[in-house]
């Protein structure tokens, strides 16, 4: 063991992006420590402290993150030694809040996988940030892509599952389903007692939970149930000052909307008369 700095009070921290990879092998929780565990033990530190966040890197609000700032300006530890530079931020705000609880105190960053140079290290933590909004973007272009060869992407609506191609597919026991709720419906049965006739015969939404009237209010509005499905029709916009995340819905123009063919589980006859009585009871 180096000797060289056996006083040297070390904290170690580890971050994934999302539960998943958690326990993938060369990204997860565990191999992260094991790394960080490795390189203080070559450097004689002492490991004091050991934080670790579920979340993105984009963001300073992380329970462990912000513990471990606090304990920074307490004084409790001489160096922070993360896996990776980018595991500690990936933002402005977050290396921000770094940087301003190391002003003045004579603690340390270091990383097992790279270095790291904090005069430039917000700006690297901002273009960490751009590079994950164009991963981001390539993604969602992705998913379009495979909306317009007719593949559902997302959880597909209830009465409908996927083929080994990705294709919708009408479901063996929820298509049925969703046809007796149409069939009811025109027949003169109200939602309420739509969702009362399901529940008495023990089927339950896709959650598991029991047929509500608004749960059954949106399958007769559902127009892709006569084979008018779209993907992309909404953005999402998030905006993360540091504090506080929050994410707006933006309806897009419906001329931006991917269409994706489904399956009709209803005919054109049935649906028409069930929104008929929809305008008619909504007046």
């Amino acid at each position: 063991m180096n000797s060289q700095h056996p006083q040297m009070r070390a904290a170690i921290y580890s971050r994934v992006s999302s539960a998943q990879q958690a326990t993938e092998e060369k990204v997860s929780l565990d191999e992260q420590f094991r790394d960080m565990e490795s390189y203080c033990t070559q450097k004689g530190y002492t490991i004091v402290a050991r934080f670790q966040d579920v979340g993105s890197g984009a963001s300073k609000r992380r329970p462990r993150f912000l513990d471990m700032l606090n304990q920074i300006q307490d004084g409790r530890f001489d160096v922070v030694v993360a896996w990776k530079s980018d595991r500690l931020a990936r933002g402005m705000y977050p290396a921000a809040a770094l940087m301003e609880a190391l002003e003045g105190r004579s603690v340390g960053i270091e990383c097992v996988k790279d270095t790291i140079d904090l005069k430039t290290f917000g700006i690297l933590a901002a273009v960490a940030k751009i590079e994950l909004d164009n991963i981001r973007e390539r993604v969602r272009m992705g998913h379009r892509g495979r909306a317009r060869k007719g593949k559902a992407e997302g959880a597909v609506k209830y009465g409908y599952d996927r083929d080994a191609e990705g294709r919708p597919v009408p479901h063996p026991l929820e298509a049925g389903v969703v046809r007796r709720v149409f069939a009811d419906y025109v027949q003169g049965m109200g939602p309420g007692a739509i969702a009362d006739r399901l529940n008495t015969e023990g089927l339950l939404t896709r959650k598991g939970r029991p047929w509500t009237r608004t749960a059954v209010q949106h399958i007769l509005s559902a127009p892709i149930y006569i084979g008018k499905g779209f993907y992309d029709r909404r953005r999402f916009l998030k905006r993360d000052n540091g504090q506080k995340e929050t994410v707006k819905v933006v309806w897009k123009p419906r001329e931006e909307w991917v269409p994706v063919s489904f399956p009709e589980l209803v005919t054109t006859e049935t649906w028409e008369g069930a929104q008929a009585i929809r305008r008619r009871n909504a007046r």
